[in-house]
């Protein structure tokens, strides 16, 4: 009897320990990928890796195309809802943008017939780029890894900023391209908004 309580206790504190283990790697695995997360984005001052995106017109781009004028690139899903719902106000900073001579570019991950009908569904008037993730490694080479997400280059072609869209950027933006200032990340957006 006394050697069935033995094992069971040994057994009872294995299990305990199993589980703890899990645990542990369950935080570590959470800690990871928020750190992921942060480092969506080329970093400011880095140089804009080259890229081959098609314009709705069949034109091939790359990034030489923009050399001289700074451009931002608006990372978007046509299946995306958030993407559909900043929409509106991403097509309202186009006058502004253009104002400040800043070239804004919508960079497409769906097909170009599924982009052509997003680009009438919203009466989009500015450029737009269909880069398709399995065919063009546009997103992931400017690390794009959610969307709506963006990446401002200047006209050197060294990125500005890069991040996640964040409902409070649209104001950044228009003052920053007024004032011609650098552009905050959205990671310290939202930093400086929970302070």
């Amino acid at each position: 009897m006394e050697t069935m309580f033995v094992v069971n206790f040994i057994l009872l504190w294995l299990v305990v320990l199993f589980n703890l283990l899990l645990t542990l790697a369950l935080i570590h695995r959470g800690d990871a990928s928020s750190q992921s997360i942060q480092k969506t984005g080329l970093k400011a001052g880095e140089i804009a890796p080259d890229f081959t995106a098609q314009s709705l017109t069949g034109e091939t781009v790359h990034l030489s195309t923009y050399l001289g004028c700074k451009v931002a690139f608006f990372f978007i899903s046509t299946t995306c809802t958030p993407c559909r719902k900043v929409m509106p106000d991403l097509l309202a900073l186009a006058p502004k943008a253009t104002q400040a001579s800043v070239e804004l570019v919508l960079v497409s991950s769906s097909e170009v017939q599924e982009t052509r009908s997003f680009v009438e569904e919203f009466d989009i008037h500015t450029p737009v780029l269909v880069a398709p993730r399995l065919q063009s490694s546009f997103f992931s080479d400017y690390r794009a890894v959610g969307v709506p997400s963006y990446c401002v280059v200047n006209e050197r072609g060294m990125v500005q900023a890069s991040g996640f869209l964040a409902d409070n950027m649209w104001k950044m933006f228009v003052e920053s391209w007024v004032h011609d200032q650098e552009v905050f990340s959205s990671q310290e957006i939202l930093l400086s908004s929970n302070h």
